[in-house]
C-alpha cells in the first residue's frame, strides 16, 4: 500500500505579510489541501472494517490507509468550529491531531476515532477562549492601574509610587509590582511610578 497521505495540514508562510495577503495566502493553502485530500482514493464500509480491524492489530499501513481516509472528515469536522475564534488552518490541525492520536491506540472505533477529532476540536476552541478571557481581564486590569496612576499624578503633580497606587487599588505593593511587570513585558505598556 503506497502512503500518499498529505501533509496534517497547510504550512503557514514565514514571512510577515498583511491581514488580507495572509489570508489570501492561507485560503491558497487550504485550497491546495483539500485538492490534495480529493486524490486520496475512497474506501467502501467493508473496506474500512478490514482496515478498522487490521490497524487494530499493528499493521502501520492499514494506520496510515485508515489516516488518509479520515482526513476529510476532520477538516469538515473542523470547518464546524470555525468563527469560535480559532482559524481554520489551526482547526484542521488540531482535527489531525486528535485523528493522529486515536488511531495510535492499540485498538479503536471509527467512533472513537470521530470522538477524538471532535475532543481535540473542542479542546483547541475551549484554550482559545480562556486565552481571550485572560487577556481581556489581564487588559481590564492594566488599563485601571494606568487610570489610577494618571488620576495620582494629576492630584499630586508627580508620578505616585508603588505604595500610592496599592492604598489608592486597595492591592498589595506585590499585586502592584506584579501587574507593572506584566505591563512592562506582556503589554509593552509604561506606567508612570515612582522609584521607591
Amino acid at each position: 500500500m503506497k502512503n500518499n497521505q498529505p501533509t496534517t495540514t497547510p504550512k503557514k508562510s514565514p514571512n510577515k505579510k498583511s491581514a488580507s495577503e495572509s489570508s489570501t495566502s492561507e485560503t491558497e493553502l487550504l485550497k491546495l489541501y483539500l485538492e490534495e485530500l480529493k486524490k486520496i482514493p475512497p474506501a467502501n464500509d467493508s473496506q474500512k472494517k478490514e482496515l478498522l480491524s487490521s490497524a487494530s492489530n499493528g499493521n502501520p499501513e492499514a494506520k496510515n490507509r485508515l489516516t488518509e481516509l479520515y482526513l476529510m472528515q476532520a477538516v469538515q469536522l473542523a470547518a464546524k468550529y470555525c468563527g469560535q475564534g480559532v482559524s481554520l488552518a489551526d482547526l484542521i490541525q488540531d482535527a489531525n491531531l486528535g485523528l493522529t492520536e486515536a488511531i495510535s491506540k492499540k485498538e479503536f472505533t471509527e467512533t472513537q476515532i470521530l470522538a477524538s477529532i471532535e475532543a481535540s476540536l473542542k479542546h483547541a476552541v475551549s484554550k482559545e477562549q480562556k486565552e481571550a478571557e485572560i487577556s481581556s481581564q489581564l487588559a481590564d486590569r492594566l488599563n485601571t492601574l494606568s487610570d489610577a496612576a494618571k488620576e495620582l499624578a494629576k492630584r499630586h503633580g508627580k508620578e505616585p509610587t508603588k505604595e500610592e497606587l496599592a492604598e489608592y487599588l486597595h492591592l498589595t505593593v506585590e499585586e502592584i509590582e506584579h501587574d507593572i511587570n506584566l505591563s512592562l513585558t506582556v503589554l509593552n505598556t509604561t506606567i508612570p511610578y515612582q522609584q521607591s
